[in-house]
């Protein structure tokens, strides 16, 4: 794969071992760096622009999470990083470099190119639910089940590898 344009996720920038020609990153992710090395490490990579996504990618990256189960686990920047690489993997030959196992669930389920920073990616993508730990009935939202009160966690559902 030639890639024109590297997606970058805070582990990306935090690790400073990457330094291509044409980077790119979203607003919210500059605010996950906290601490004054990554900062710096930032400064020194001369080549990374800044957008923000757009709402239309926005909304389908949540629709794309909903229905991957990655929803419950993705944060409002997560979604906008996956929502730009989406808009721009339309029109580049992207690469997102992420270790976020989320964030590369849904973009192999978007066809979005992804690579790690310093985890194994993953190879396969899931689907995931979530499941009361008590009666075992399937939760649609909140922390706890509405049939017995039990806390509810995420699994990964039967059958469905892509």
């Amino acid at each position: 794969m030639c890639v024109t344009l590297w997606i970058l996720d805070a582990t990306a920038i935090i690790s400073g071992r990457f330094n291509y020609s044409r980077m790119m990153t979203i607003p919210e992710i500059l605010e996950e760096l906290k601490d004054e090395v990554s900062r710096i490490k930032l400064e020194l990579m001369a080549n990374v622009r800044v957008e923000m996504a757009r709402e239309p990618f926005i909304s389908q990256i949540i629709e794309i999470a909903k229905e991957t189960g990655d929803i419950h686990k993705l944060s409002d920047s997560d979604i906008r990083l996956l929502a730009k690489a989406l808009e721009l993997h339309k029109k580049n030959q992207i690469c997102l470099l992420t270790d976020d196992y989320s964030i590369q669930n849904v973009a192999l389920y978007c066809n979005i190119p992804f690579m790690s920073v310093a985890k194994k990616g993953i190879s396969k993508g899931f689907k995931w639910e979530k499941i009361c730990i008590g009666c075992h009935t399937a939760v649609t939202s909140g922390d706890i089940c509405p049939v017995c009160g039990s806390k509810v966690s995420i699994r990964r559902k039967k059958n469905e590898i892509r």
